[in-house]
């Protein structure tokens, strides 16, 4: 009974035919860095002419270069140093023979490496632990990372966009900012634009009405940005606008409830001001610093959802009712605001709104208290935007999310000067429901200049 495995020898020439085709193994050995080195020959002792297309024996030098590979057999790296003969053909062409295909072209590492890096850029591993491990230049990796980026992600289509989102997001300190829309229908980033200005976003409303002239969007959800709505009525006519409730919540926090705790501590001191000495007993003391200690996170105990307070925080919400009437008298308002967002229909909502603001009128006549009527002068102005929402039931709160996710990107990648490679980033952690499911189908692929190529797995 003959033995049916290969030999040694055979089974070398097997792996490297099928590994890197045309080329055989001449010598093998670690370099003074320790990577394991492999010596290949070209298996053919002429090469096909670039210029007449004629087999070329005669050549007039030979150098040898250096690709880098990745083989998990090995544990990672390898070098390979192959030769590359110029012809002397006589025809006369003095050129150098083309790459092998299986290198990565106008580079000197394998598509297989290559493909290896761009899976690993797909984990939100960090450029520069993807260098340490691989050994790839942080630089070509980078490129790599935006080859696949611009590939997938450089102008995803709009032209199926119903629902849309708007926000911007903060990409440096010193107030410079990005503006992103979503679709949120497939839970995708369509377009990250650098600015939040009326000029900065202009193109993109541009876009969205030559591609939405005979199928219009319906909705486009929005925070208290006074550019959007506009931009919005002139570029997109028929589209509901609708005003996020986060950002209303967010407005009536930091305009509001904040200046009614500045006031109310105001008041306060004012009032213990005008005592006398001997008015200033241990118990008036103790009831002014009560008053004032019931005051400290008040903003953030009115808007939070009730059901979800600790009863420690339940407690402080009751002490403050019980001692500060001002935010009594605005402690309904916050869940009167969520009930118009959550009305059935529009006239549902302006009902439920015209009370919300009747209610602002009223604590700004009882207490002399203007904040609250400017945020109800601001909710008149909305009004529309504000009712459309209970009819549109979308809102930005999936686009926040690309808030936490943008300063994610930004940490491990200590900031980004490159704005387009950011943007990229950005669309790649927001893919979308239908680039998920296409991405489960592909394989160990590489990518170059948009072309994409299927390799098999590495050995």
């Amino acid at each position: 009974m003959t033995n049916s495995l290969p030999t040694s020898i055979n089974a070398c020439e097997r792996y490297f035919n099928a590994r890197f085709p045309g080329y055989t193994l001449a010598n093998f050995y670690p370099n003074e860095l320790g990577v394991l080195t492999f010596e290949l020959l070209p298996l053919q002792t002429w090469v096909i002419c670039p210029k007449c297309g004629l087999p070329c024996t005669r050549f007039h030098d030979v150098r040898k270069i250096t690709i880098v590979d990745w083989d998990i057999t090995v544990g990672g790296r390898i070098e390979l140093i192959l030769p590359v003969r110029r012809l002397r053909c006589n025809c006369g062409c003095r050129r150098s023979e083309p790459q092998p295909d299986w290198i990565y072209p106008e580079h000197r590492i394998s598509k297989r490496l290559a493909a290896w890096v761009q899976v690993l850029l797909g984990h939100r591993i960090t450029n520069s632990d993807i260098s340490e491990i691989t050994g790839v230049s942080w630089n070509f990796v980078k490129e790599l990372d935006k080859e696949v980026l611009k590939t997938h992600f450089d102008n995803p289509d709009i032209s199926k966009l119903k629902h849309l989102a708007i926000d911007e997001i903060s990409i440096h300190k010193g107030h410079q900012y990005a503006t992103v829309f979503m679709d949120l229908d497939d839970k995708s980033i369509v377009r990250v634009v650098k600015g939040k200005s009326q000029d900065a976003i202009s193109p993109v409303f541009k876009e969205l009405k030559l591609k939405h002239e005979k199928d219009p969007i319906e909705s486009v959800s929005v925070d208290m940005n006074a550019g959007f709505p506009k931009m919005v009525k002139n570029y997109l006519p028929g589209c509901q606008l609708a005003y996020d409730l986060f950002h209303v919540i967010q407005i009536f926090t930091r305009d509001t409830l904040v200046e009614a705790k500045r006031f109310s501590l105001n008041k306060l001191r004012q009032e213990l001001r005008g005592l006398k000495k001997t008015e200033r007993t241990p118990d008036v003391l103790t009831r002014f610093n009560t008053n004032i200690k019931v005051l400290s996170n008040a903003q953030w105990l009115l808007v939070s959802n009730q059901g979800n307070l600790k009863p420690s925080a339940r407690d402080r919400l009751f002490e403050l009712r019980e001692h500060n009437q001002l935010f009594a008298d605005l402690y309904p308002l916050a869940e009167m605001l969520r009930a118009v967002w959550r009305a059935d229909t529009k006239e549902h909502a302006r009902g439920l709104l015209q009370e919300v603001c009747d209610l602002c009128s009223a604590i700004a006549q009882e207490h002399e208290f203007e904040a609250i009527k400017r945020f109800g002068k601001m909710l008149r102005k909305r009004a529309e935007g504000i009712i459309n929402a209970c009819d549109v039931r979308y809102g930005t709160n999936m686009l926040e999310g690309a808030n936490n996710t943008a300063k994610v990107i930004k940490r491990l990648g200590y900031g980004y000067r490159d704005f387009e490679y950011f943007a990229l980033k950005l669309k790649a952690a927001f893919p979308g429901k239908r680039r998920q499911l296409e991405g489960k189908k592909q394989g160990f692929q590489v990518v170059y200049k948009g072309l994409v190529e299927t390799l098999a797995f590495p050995q």
